[in-house]
């Protein structure tokens, strides 16, 4: 009997915690503490099951107090494949001209940028590349990065 119960909350736990409804695609990579490398290059790989349907993909930026910057720039490489469809700078506006961070938090904080809508997907597998654009070889202050893909 206490095996049951226990398996009811861990099963609700995870729904509870997983991606909410309507999300095609919910993934985070943490990046390591002593910062992340230029040449570290984050992977979110999916494939879409509804053709007919329209998505909004994020990005999702998570900082803390400490990120030396008011902005993130990203280089951004889209895959269908395993062929490259699309290549692009983006910038992440994280702090205000005086120095107020952008998003959700106290300590750390969660940046949503929407990076492209609508979009449709056809059949096949897909995958997105981001590397960071910024000066620095290793950049501090930046804890994980997201990809989301929710209906439209």
């Amino acid at each position: 009997m206490m095996r049951k119960l226990l398996l009811y909350i861990v099963f609700a736990i995870c729904l509870l915690t997983s991606c909410q409804r309507g999300h095609l695609y919910c993934h985070s990579t943490d990046l390591p503490t002593k910062g992340w490398h230029q040449d570290s290059i984050l992977s979110f790989a999916y494939a879409p099951i509804d053709s007919l349907q329209d998505y909004s993909i994020r990005f999702v930026v998570r900082h803390n107090g400490q990120y030396p910057y008011q902005n993130l720039w990203m280089f951004v490489k889209e895959y269908r494949d395993s062929f490259c469809t699309h290549i692009d700078t983006i910038e992440c506006s994280l702090a205000d001209d005086f120095g107020r961070w952008h998003g959700r938090g106290a300590h750390v904080y969660e940046l949503e940028l929407i990076y492209e809508e609508p979009v449709r997907y056809g059949s096949g597998n897909y995958s997105i590349l981001i590397e960071h654009g910024m000066r620095e070889e290793i950049l501090k202050g930046i804890l994980s990065v997201g990809v989301d893909i929710v209906e439209y």
